[in-house]
């Protein structure tokens, strides 16, 4: 291709770069499509809990909200359908699912991920994955359900301070234990950074942290008008630590080589 030739492409290219930008402005300060908002607070990292502010749950979990009558019926008829020698969810590697799977239970860390358009959020704990999306799509209602559900995200300004506001939608109904939803369930999550001194009121075991080591906190609130007569909600606080390394959780593994047993010949 002549020289001449290729300077004109590339400013024609050049050209339709700067249109397509102001033109996404534009539509993006009209309203026409969502403004994707930036904010300087990273969480990337590794982080273990540190506390939560509803005690009394297995293994350090949250203790479970109170059932609405319908909620209580529904989990009752689940119970019910089975004998007491049922085998426990966890022997079959069956997942948490949200919003349990933000509780850090048993201090599994929770590793972080973040880029402009997605965060990542990867539990040790049975591998679990969540995806909040970021740049300002809708929760598609045509996405299949599934125990974590779809996310999606933005950034506020809220106390003078970025806050990660995550909606969580399409989760699938879980009637079992553990903060248990029906499939009308929408979970919100308020997710920021804050220095340790600044939580030592509420949280006794920021005191022994230093003063400005930046603590993440997550407002969760559970919104689901089959289990609940009302909103349902944790705090959850977590220490970044420095070892950034998760261990593989292989649960299904071990259930399948245990099944072979029956299969071994002499």
């Amino acid at each position: 291709m002549p020289v001449v030739v290729r300077r004109c492409y590339s400013f024609v290219a050049f050209l339709f770069r700067v249109v397509l930008f102001r033109l996404i402005t534009v539509l993006a300060l009209s309203g026409t499509i969502p403004a994707v908002v930036l904010a300087e607070t990273d969480l990337t990292g590794v982080w273990v809990l540190l506390a939560h502010n509803r005690p009394g749950g297995m293994f350090g979990a949250p203790a479970d909200p109170d059932l609405s009558a319908q909620g209580r019926a529904i989990v009752n008829e689940f119970q019910n359908s089975y004998s007491q020698q049922a085998p426990e969810r966890g022997a079959f590697c069956v997942n948490s699912g949200m919003p349990e799977s933000m509780f850090g239970i048993a201090g599994y860390p929770l590793d972080i991920i973040q880029t402009e358009n997605r965060i990542t959020l990867i539990s040790e704990f049975q591998s679990e994955v969540r995806r909040v999306y970021m740049d300002g799509r809708p929760i598609p209602e045509d996405y299949p359900v599934t125990r974590n559900g779809y996310a999606i995200g933005q950034w506020q300004t809220q106390q003078g301070r970025d806050v990660l506001l995550v909606e969580t939608g399409q989760v699938k109904a879980w009637e079992v234990d553990k903060w248990v939803h029906s499939d009308q369930v929408s979970i919100e999550e308020r997710i920021s950074l804050r220095p340790a001194a600044e939580l030592v009121d509420m949280l006794p075991q920021a005191a022994d942290l230093p003063a400005d080591e930046l603590v993440l906190e997550n407002r969760i609130t559970v919104t689901d008008p089959v289990m609940y007569d009302t909103p349902q909600s944790v705090t959850v606080w977590m220490q970044r630590v420095s070892d950034s390394q998760l261990l593989e959780y292989n649960c299904v593994e071990y259930n399948w080589r245990n099944a072979l047993e029956e299969y071994e010949t002499d």
